[in-house]
């Protein structure tokens, strides 16, 4: 995923959570691309 404006990737492994279930997404998306893609998934209970 892209880094937002301070630099930091949301899917560096410093950022998750221990055990958490990881999504790998595209590069090119961004922060709240991937909120709604998660989101969108969670609905359809494919999360």
């Amino acid at each position: 995923m892209k880094p937002n404006s301070s630099g930091l990737a949301p899917n560096d492994p410093s950022a998750v959570v221990r055990g958490a279930r990881v999504v790998e997404l595209p590069n090119t998306v961004d922060h709240n691309t991937s909120l709604l893609y998660v989101a969108r998934e969670l609905v359809a209970g494919r999360l």
